[in-house]
C-alpha cells in the first residue's frame, strides 16, 4: 500500500470493523454477511474467534488450562485430601 500500511494490517482491521458491526448492532451473522457479499461461515467464525478473545481476557481460562491447574493443585503437598475412615 502506498502509506506504508501492509496488506494484512489493512485486512484485519476489516475484519475487526466487520465483526463489531455484527456484534454491536445485534444483527445477525447471515444479514450482515449477505449485505458485505461474505460467506456467513467466514463471518461466523470471525465472530466465534473475536468473542473467544474476549473471554480470555475477561480473565476466564480456556477449559485446558484450568483443568491442568486445578490437576496441579491437587497434587501439590499443601493440598491433603480428607479421606473417611
Amino acid at each position: 500500500m502506498s502509506n506504508g500500511t501492509s496488506t494484512s494490517v489493512v485486512y484485519r482491521r476489516g475484519q475487526a470493523a466487520t465483526v463489531e458491526l455484527v456484534v454491536s448492532s445485534g444483527r445477525s451473522i447471515g444479514s450482515v454477511a449477505e449485505e458485505l457479499g461474505l460467506r456467513d461461515s467466514v463471518l461466523r467464525r470471525w465472530v466465534d474467534k473475536f468473542r473467544k478473545s474476549r473471554q480470555r481476557r475477561r480473565g476466564a481460562p480456556p477449559r485446558r488450562r484450568r483443568r491442568r491447574r486445578l490437576t496441579r493443585l491437587r497434587r501439590s503437598p499443601g493440598c491433603a485430601r480428607r479421606t473417611n475412615g
